[in-house]
């Protein structure tokens, strides 16, 4: 019977138009950002879990944009930390967000700024899913006491 009502060929036209539709969809749903950064393995994120300090610096560069300067970056934690935040504590963060790839660091030309080489920072799409997985697990940028205290920042 389901021989009888099915055509034995479906038109070309109608199988690439079936396609393309499928592809559209499946196109916007990789998209959402609670999907894109998601797996069916291990914890169920495809990116890294962030502590307080790498979430506020990860934050910090994806807010100033352009103007992710270190000391800017500094600035901006500070503003979020309840203890004194050291710069270098900042500029580790930093290098470990870009070994982690979840920042990209570049330097200024000087001759365009008319300061010194600097380097800017930005987040990356992986960075944008760590993001994305913090504020999902209700992470606050602002310390809380329990925040403040000593961060192991190299350790996974």
């Amino acid at each position: 019977m389901l021989k009888e009502n099915l055509p034995t060929e479906i038109p070309q036209h109608e199988m690439e138009a079936a396609g393309k539709e499928v592809f559209e969809r499946l196109q916007i749903e990789l998209k959402r950002p609670d999907l894109r950064f998601r797996t069916l393995t291990g914890d169920g994120w495809k990116v890294p879990a962030l502590r307080q300090r790498e979430f506020q610096v990860l934050t910090a560069v994806s807010v100033l944009g352009a103007k992710a300067f270190t000391l800017k970056i500094h600035e901006r934690v500070q503003e979020w930390s309840v203890k004194p935040v050291d710069l270098s504590s900042v500029w580790a963060v930093l290098s470990n967000l870009e070994e982690l790839k979840l920042v990209q660091a570049r330097s200024t030309d000087p001759a365009v700024t008319g300061e010194g080489r600097q380097v800017i920072y930005s987040v990356t799409d992986k960075g944008e899913g760590a993001l994305t997985r913090a504020l999902a697990e209700h992470k606050q940028v602002e310390d809380t006491v329990e925040d403040s205290g000593p961060q192991k920042i190299f350790e996974y």
